[in-house]
């Protein structure tokens, strides 16, 4: 990458590196469905405008990270160490404008409309999305899927909880409340009133990146883990001990990146993050507030973020009332 690498002085960084290093151009103007009231009937959105000129794709994205955590790549067995390669690699359905934060109909889902109860949500899916390698066009039936993972006995993503309220407590209640109308329709009544609906399946919820059910049932979950095939602006190349090498597609129906290619090492010693910012081995760390007078000492240009802070703590286990580690 040309130029000084810079650090980011925030937490929970890595959806906003991604998009930068994706290259977005203007952004949407927003148009979140209203949360209290019933949209006038809506018509499914055109596709996005066909780039008049893809850029031309050079150089590498090399993201400095403490920890890969469990090496993979899995919506049900989220956690935060994975944005890097989620938010790459994957697609989430609603589109946020990450400068207003406001829902768009620029993602997976052009369109949506939801009942005065908040209760009954309809989904319209933008249609001609591919997943990687040839494994087919993602449709309503891979957000099922998807969504069917978080019933898992494995999970660990600390967010399955919220999607067990949008669509029932069991998969057997989720298979009833979510109807698959056609590839591009999909129905889910909620059990109670879901005002939060549309963050949870945007990319700020982090419970919903889109993974194909064609791929799962052939290759086995625990493959598709490992390897992860998606519809993001990268697909993943290989996993070799501390690096991860992502390639940018040619050319993405959202934003194709500029980067060809993103490469996440780890560091797990932030000294050594700094000496890698400082000589260019690495472009984007993670550090904390505290690390700014060794940035400044090196040279490393730094970018803060003073509103950062972390809102929660998850303790894994302690809210599912099926584990033995329940604990209210």
């Amino acid at each position: 990458m040309q130029g000084k690498p810079f650090a980011i002085i925030m937490a929970a960084v890595f959806a906003t590196l991604v998009m930068a290093a994706c290259a977005p151009g203007a952004a949407p103007a927003p148009a979140a469905a209203p949360a209290t009231a019933v949209p006038a009937p809506v018509k499914p959105a055109a596709p996005p405008p066909a780039q008049t000129a893809v850029p031309e794709q050079r150089g590498k994205l090399v993201i400095a990270v403490g920890s890969l955590g469990e090496e993979i790549w899995i919506p049900h067995r989220y956690n935060i160490v994975m944005d890097p390669i989620l938010f790459s690699v994957y697609d989430q359905p609603i589109s946020v404008n990450f400068q207003t934060l406001a829902y768009t109909k620029e993602g997976v889902f052009e369109a949506w409309e939801v009942t005065p109860d908040l209760k009954t949500w309809t989904f319209h899916k933008r249609k001609g999305i591919q997943f990687h390698e040839g494994w087919g066009e993602l449709t309503a039936d891979d957000i099922k899927f998807m969504t069917s993972t978080m019933y898992r006995p494995d999970t660990s993503a600390a967010n399955a909880t919220r999607v067990k309220d949008f669509v029932g407590k069991t998969l057997e209640e989720m298979n009833k409340n979510m109807e698959v109308v056609d590839p591009y329709t999909l129905i889910v009544r909620s059990p109670a009133p879901q005002p939060l609906r549309e963050y949870y399946w945007s990319n700020l919820g982090s419970t919903s990146n889109l993974i194909s059910k064609k791929y799962v049932e052939a290759v086995g979950i625990d493959k598709a883990s490992k390897r992860p095939i998606g519809t993001g602006p990268y697909r993943f190349v290989e996993l070799s001990p501390g690096v991860i090498r992502l390639e940018a597609l040619p050319k993405h129906w959202r934003k194709t990146a500029a980067f060809k290619e993103l490469e996440v090492r780890v560091m797990p010693d932030k000294s050594t993050q700094i000496a890698a910012l400082a000589s260019g081995q690495a472009d984007i760390a993670e550090m904390s507030a505290e690390d700014v007078p060794s940035l400044k000492a090196t040279g490393v240009r730094t970018i803060g973020n003073p509103q950062a802070y972390v809102s929660w703590l998850n303790m894994r286990g302690q809210w599912d009332t099926s584990r033995p580690t329940y604990d209210p």
